[in-house]
């Protein structure tokens, strides 16, 4: 999801708000039309910040 998002950016930076998006096509597309769980979308997106990414926000 990471990847995909640097790369439809431009591989430069992105916001929270793109990886977020990106993680809601892709429950979309896997989960077709099923409930999904509550806020998933969320820990998906909070998990791939942790793991993959660098917060450049001035302080």
């Amino acid at each position: 999801m990471t990847a995909t998002v640097f790369v439809l950016n431009g591989g430069g930076s992105f916001h929270r708000r793109h990886l977020l998006a990106e993680a809601r096509r892709h429950l979309a597309l896997v989960l077709r039309g099923r409930r999904r769980e509550p806020c998933l979308d969320d820990r998906i997106v909070n998990e791939a910040l942790a793991a993959h990414c660098t917060d450049i926000t001035a302080p």
